[in-house]
């Protein structure tokens, strides 16, 4: 069965420091940001066809490179929200920018022998493959790992703990946060 429904398409075309960018080519350029609102019919996983452009090389047609290019698709549907992030380049060639992650305890939630709420920030680039590590001191897991982050963008995430070994949720004090931007740093 197939289910046609109203979704909402959220093109966002950038470079790697969050400077919008402008698709195509200078005679049929779109903007860097625009939305769609279209009823489709959803097939099976994987099978829906959002968009279709010639070519990635037509698609990045601009004056940036495509080491620093960048297409972020947001669709929603029936309350649910999914982002997917497209790179013309292998992510090693990329020219990943500092994204100057920011991550806080959401003090408001914090019961840190049940789960604990963590907030992460992108302050000053995208941030590719954000990934949360907790100390040894406590075992758990989040609800969501190694997700994209836009410039400016937070996410919320939970961890849920299953034994905290510290008996004093002083555990979080070592959560720490980090982005493939630091796989890139040179020792």
């Amino acid at each position: 069965l197939h289910t046609l429904f109203p979704y909402t398409t959220l093109f966002r075309s950038m470079d790697y420091h969050g400077k919008a960018l402008t698709l195509g080519h200078s005679e049929s350029k779109t903007d860097s940001r625009a939305q769609l609102s279209l009823h489709a019919e959803v097939l099976s996983l994987n099978a829906t066809n959002v968009i279709t452009y010639p070519s990635v090389s037509d698609l990045f047609a601009s004056d940036t490179a495509r080491a620093n290019a960048l297409l972020s698709l947001t669709v929603t549907a029936n309350g649910q929200t999914h982002s997917s992030y497209f790179h013309p380049s292998s992510l090693k060639d990329s020219n990943l920018q500092n994204p100057k992650l920011e991550i806080k305890l959401n003090k408001a939630h914090a019961n840190s022998s049940q789960g604990v709420f963590f907030t992460v920030t992108a302050e000053s680039a995208v941030a590719a493959w954000v990934w949360i590590d907790w100390p040894s001191t406590v075992k758990g897991y989040f609800d969501n790992n190694g997700f994209w982050l836009n410039k400016g963008e937070s996410r919320t995430v939970y961890f849920k703990v299953l034994s905290d070994w510290t008996g004093d949720g002083s555990w979080v004090q070592d959560v720490t946060v980090r982005s493939m931007w630091d796989n890139k740093l040179s020792g």
